[in-house]
């Protein structure tokens, strides 16, 4: 043992420098640590993608399937309805429908919700199973209406936007379509300034 100066002062020996191998160990060590946060975190994103997945494969998903007119006379409301498929895994609920009859004597070039009326309840949709929804006129329509809507110097439209949810009330979905009345097929058609949509 080495003593300087005084006899309780004792050298202590210094710690090497961090050898090589140590600083290695140290490296290795945390690319391990790292990758296995990067690993976790991947998994989550992974555990995540597969959920909303399965919630896209299970969801309700509603379509119009049909539009129909049903009276079209004098002295009567106009009346037409729609026919809605649920064609998802699951019900919807919390349902509502906003939309209308309009009866423009100008081919639409664009579109603008008409004559917007108070929305209606969308009735519960089983997965496969259908519903109607129907539209009318406010008040009746004339002779003369009728007659211009049969020789196509009136035009008959009908809209509609369809917000629902679904069992698992993440997110509200919506489908909407804008219907032409033809009148020398006596259908409807899908209006060529509207596209239709459900998501």
């Amino acid at each position: 043992m080495r003593t300087t100066g005084t006899d309780n002062e004792i050298d202590r020996p210094t710690r090497p420098p961090s050898t090589r191998g140590e600083i290695a160990i140290s490296l290795f060590t945390l690319v391990i640590l790292l990758a296995y946060l990067a690993s976790d975190y991947f998994s989550c994103q992974q555990l995540s993608t597969m959920q909303k997945s399965a919630e896209l494969d299970a969801r309700a998903w509603v379509s119009v399937t049909d539009i129909r007119l049903v009276t079209l006379e004098a002295n009567k409301p106009a009346y037409v309805e729609t026919v809605l498929l649920n064609t998802g895994k699951t019900v919807t609920r919390d349902g509502i429908v906003m939309g209308s009859i309009y009866m423009p004597t100008e081919e639409l070039k664009d579109f603008r919700p008409y004559k917007n009326r108070a929305p209606m309840p969308l009735p519960v949709l089983f997965p496969s199973a259908t519903n109607f929804i129907p539209f009318s006129t406010d008040v009746s329509i004339t002779e003369d209406e009728v007659n211009e809507i049969l020789a196509g110097t009136r035009f008959l439209y009908v809209w509609a936007d369809i917000t629902y949810g679904d069992v698992f009330e993440r997110k509200t979905h919506h489908t909407g379509f804008c219907g032409r009345y033809v009148p020398n097929t006596k259908r409807f058609e899908h209006c060529t300034f509207y596209k239709d949509y459900a998501d």
